[in-house]
């Protein structure tokens, strides 16, 4: 049988707001039903017009700088800064 302790007011405070999953991101708890999947889908824009434009530099010769701008590209897609 498991020893059972009593919690006191603050810990069940702190037990309530650990399980209840609030927003870590600063933003409205409503807001961020819509602003997390649009930040998703803007750092996935921006990584595709990144791809794009290189591809479009490049041309019929793809050289060693075109590999080096699309690694770029692609890593800014993968790693996108939040602004606020």
């Amino acid at each position: 049988m498991k020893d059972r302790t009593r919690r006191g007011p603050e810990e069940d405070k702190a037990l309530s707001y650990a399980r209840d999953h609030r927003n870590t991101y600063g933003e409205n708890d409503k807001s961020s039903r819509k602003a997390i999947p649009r930040f998703k889908a803007a750092s996935n824009r921006q990584g595709r017009h990144g791809v794009s434009q290189s591809l479009a530099t490049a041309g019929a010769a793809f050289e060693e700088s075109d590999e080096v701008r699309l690694e770029k590209a692609s890593h800014k897609a993968t790693h996108p800064h939040k602004r606020k």
